[in-house]
């Protein structure tokens, strides 16, 4: 989309004027010291259409967080300007690797595209900044593809490979990640994705928020899509959805290593307990996890233990626990279920 021109005069009058909000003279500043920089090798054409593209960044930006941003606001914008820093580069590094040089890093924007392709040949991760502020961090061996800007209903982004996403929240504009036969959507929220090319099965972990995993179709319509969304699974934090693609079956169950909602600390040991019931226990690891615990046995639910289990990751401890009390754990699905006759006594220190 170009920017207009009255729209440009309009931003840089007032900041002329000194009349600009602190939010408008940060971007405009960094805009100009960006695209002054001599040292990038870019012809005129594709200076204009890169300011062209920064100022609809600005603007939209602007909206989106107000004339006077909040501190959120102005988190959004850092990340919009490194988004746009990357995108001046892919211009450079698409040149070098047109003329043979080699790269570990590709991004792709040809001049006459709406796409932005970025493969990491490399064995290590890559950050990369969408256009509405999403962080990617994308593993060795992998591929994005986006449009240069999100302008439609949706935000939509194509992934081989493996690759983290923490998604910048807007329930107007929804977040589609593609990737093979699997949709994932999420409005806002932390995630990660395994979908190697021509893999047998894709996997999607939540870290924090809500996403649905879905299997995708084509011709797929806003109608078809909401069906295929109800017949998906719904995941949320330390869960994961497992696609097999030649079953075309979707299997929920526990991440690997379940993470804290809060990270205990020496100042704030949160899960030392003196005499607690397991009962109390169970409820404040559902708390501090977000991960359902089932009593099948009720004679275990009084249970006590005593002890401090702030160091230890979440199957860890239930194995000391289980140890000490005289119980069992099994994961099944994304819930977790006790069992056994306890209950013997032990302190653990």
């Amino acid at each position: 989309m170009k920017m207009k021109q009255k729209e440009l005069e309009q931003l840089l009058k007032r900041y002329l004027k000194d009349s600009s909000s602190e939010f408008e003279k940060l971007e405009v500043e960094r805009w100009f010291e960006d695209i002054s920089n001599n040292d990038i090798d870019l012809s005129e054409s594709e200076k204009i259409e890169i300011k062209d593209r920064m100022l609809a960044r600005i603007l939209e930006a602007r909206e989106q967080g107000g004339s006077e941003p909040a501190v959120r606001g102005r988190q959004l914008i850092f990340r919009v300007a490194a988004s746009l820093l990357l995108m001046i580069a892919s211009f450079v590094a698409y040149q070098q690797l047109s003329q043979g040089e080699p790269e570990t890093i590709a991004v792709t924007t040809p001049a006459l595209s709406d796409e932005v392709i970025v493969e990491n040949n490399s064995k290590g991760t890559r950050e990369i900044w969408l256009p509405d502020g999403t962080q990617v961090i994308l593993k060795g061996e992998s591929k994005i593809s986006y449009a240069r800007h999100f302008s439609g209903k949706k935000r939509e982004v194509n992934l081989v490979g493996e690759a983290f996403f923490d998604v910048i929240r807007n329930p107007d504009r929804p977040f589609f990640v593609y990737s093979g036969n699997i949709v994932t959507r999420v409005l806002g929220t932390s995630f990660s994705m395994v979908a190697p090319e021509n893999a047998s099965t894709i996997e999607v972990n939540v870290v924090s928020g809500r996403v649905s995993v879905y299997e995708s179709e084509e011709g797929e319509t806003d109608e078809t899509e909401q069906k295929k969304v109800k017949k998906g699974v719904i995941l949320t934090r330390n869960q994961k959805a497992t696609f097999f693609v030649k079953e075309t079956h979707l299997v929920t169950s526990l991440v690997e290593q379940p993470r804290p909602v809060k990270v205990p600390t020496r100042e704030n040991k949160l899960l030392v307990f003196e005499d607690n019931t397991l009962s109390e226990i169970a409820s404040k690891l559902e708390e501090n996890y977000s991960i359902e615990f089932v009593m099948e046995n009720a004679s275990i639910s009084n249970c006590t233990f005593t002890g401090d289990l702030s160091d230890m990751s979440l199957f860890d401890l239930l194995s000391v626990i289980g140890k000490s009390v005289g119980v069992e754990y099994e994961v099944m699905g994304t819930k977790i279920l006790l069992n056994g006759q306890g209950c013997q006594k032990q302190i653990v220190n």
